[in-house]
């Protein structure tokens, strides 16, 4: 895997990443920034590595028809280095015919087996999850 960063003035960075560019900057009150801040994008590649996961395995149970959508919310440390201490991400469902046991299944499979961002920040945070079904939490 490769990365390469190049500093653009203040608190800018671009971002190679293989054939995409991303930029990342700082966003502190009153400096709105061009990009996400790095933090922010510690919990995007967390969603996109669950979701990913997720979207993988409900295709192999043989979902097709669904919507899918993540929300994570993340509680930090007061001092510094501020790092994440507790991470809920919320697995939002939309469809017919799908099985709660499967959703269930999935997301405890990409949780616990697959995704390899998650393990990374379980060794600081404390990560819990939910699951929605059409507006419902399935317990």
């Amino acid at each position: 895997m490769d990365t390469k960063l190049t500093w653009k003035g203040d608190f800018k960075f671009e971002s190679q990443i293989g054939d995409h560019t991303l930029v990342i900057d700082s966003n502190k009150p009153g400096q709105p920034g061009i990009g996400p801040s790095p933090k922010r994008l510690l919990l995007t590649a967390l969603g996109g590595c669950t979701g990913m996961d997720v979207v993988y395995i409900l295709k192999n149970y043989g979902f097709e028809d669904f919507e899918f959508e993540l929300e994570i919310d993340a509680g930090q440390t007061d001092k510094h280095p501020k790092i994440y201490k507790d991470i809920t991400i919320k697995y939002i469902f939309k469809g017919k015919d799908l099985s709660t046991y499967k959703l269930k299944r999935a997301v405890e499979l990409s949780t616990t087996q697959y995704c390899g961002v998650s393990a990374m920040l379980k060794a600081s945070a404390d990560i819990t999850y939910e699951i929605y079904l059409n507006g419902e939490k399935i317990e």
